[in-house]
């Protein structure tokens, strides 16, 4: 069984997938609950799905990306085997699975899979365990390190983080401005794109791309 909030069909509109077509799979469960958090809904689901029936609604919808996200979905116990079933499927060609990367688990199938570690940064106030999320980078070979920023603090944040995970060599990192209710998004935006062009020397460091999220620019889930 999986702890569940909602599947859908839409577009990613995140990170260095972003555009492409997916069935999203939501789970229901998260103990960090960031100040935040755009999706505090998924934090206690009661509804609880068996595999089988994440399975059968995959096959239907008939799409080449599935997106497991949350909540945190590394919270949940058998999310390996919900993995492990849709990489079986033959229509399925990529399962990326978005977590903070607050937990460290090495028992998830890696055929097709893309993990997506987001830490996340002091604007979250939350106490973040950041070598869990490096070792998730470490050890799956298909990963992608995306960090969201709002404020001064959380740049300096995201720029020792992609600095100490430079020699990782399965990622290109991306910075995320965070969505918040005080100011219209496209003006955050503006802010940290701004944030970031001023700091030259990290730029030529890395081979960081700046990704806002584009569902929330354009309105759709």
């Amino acid at each position: 069984m999986i702890s569940l909030t909602e599947t859908f069909v839409s577009i990613q509109g995140e990170g260095l997938n972003v555009g492409k077509p997916a069935f999203f799979i939501r789970t229901g469960k998260c103990s960090i609950r960031c100040k935040l958090c755009d999706t505090s809904y998924s934090w206690n689901s009661p509804k609880k799905i068996p595999i089988s029936h994440l399975i059968k609604e995959a096959q239907k919808q008939n799409l080449p990306t599935v997106i497991i996200t949350g909540g945190e979905p590394l919270e949940e116990e058998k999310i390996n085997v919900l993995i492990e079933e849709l990489k079986k499927q033959k229509n399925i060609k990529e399962i990326i699975v978005e977590t903070c990367g607050a937990i460290f688990r090495n028992d998830l199938p890696q055929e097709k899979l893309k993990l997506v570690v987001s830490p996340k940064p002091p604007s979250m106030k939350e106490k973040f365990p950041v070598e869990n999320a490096l070792n998730l980078l470490k050890f799956y070979k298909n990963s992608e390190l995306k960090i969201g920023v709002l404020t001064d603090e959380d740049f300096k944040f995201a720029k020792d983080l992609i600095l100490k995970a430079k020699p990782l060599p399965s990622h290109t990192p991306v910075i995320q401005p965070i969505e918040t209710p005080k100011e219209n998004y496209s003006e955050t935006v503006k802010k940290v794109i701004k944030m970031i062009l001023s700091d030259r020397e990290f730029i030529n460091k890395t081979n960081i791309r700046i990704i806002p999220q584009i569902h929330k620019l354009i309105g759709i889930k």
